[in-house]
């Protein structure tokens, strides 16, 4: 069975990888997903005397899991098997790290593009995982 990870964050690009996935099980492959949403770190600004840290960490759990929602449907509907995770840091630097602790085959994830310009410019996470990741990396457009 192929286990890929898919990154998500409840945008439309992630869900088209999350279809990807879809379409490859139709097709007979055997698949896993692993589904990771990456939430950047509290920042202080974000805490003090009237909101709290744990509400803080609390408003991150829920959009995490807002985000795999959508997803978790679609694969839950193919019967696909799907395991949710959940990570707090750089997106490109936690999904290339959860897809070597998983042991993942792949990693599906959505591209965004960002456009000629702003991509040398600024990079983007998807390019970023594809220096870093050490299985194969699918972007879906």
């Amino acid at each position: 069975m192929l286990k890929l990870l898919v990154p998500t964050d409840g945008s439309d690009n992630a869900l088209r990888a999350v279809r990807h996935v879809v379409d490859l099980a139709r097709r007979g492959v055997a698949v896993e997903a692993a589904l990771l949403n990456v939430q950047r770190p509290v920042m202080s600004g974000e805490v003090g005397q009237v909101a709290p840290i744990e509400i803080a960490e609390d408003k991150r759990a829920l959009a995490a899991g807002s985000a795999v929602a959508k997803a978790r449907a679609l694969l839950e509907a193919e019967k696909i098997p799907v395991t949710v995770h959940e990570a707090i840091g750089s997106a490109a630097e936690e999904i290339a790290r959860t897809a070597g602790e998983l042991r993942c085959d792949g990693i599906v994830m959505g591209h965004r593009g960002l456009g000629m310009l702003r991509s040398l410019v600024m990079g983007s996470v998807s390019e970023h995982v594809l220096r870093l990741a050490k299985v194969p990396v699918t972007l879906v457009k």
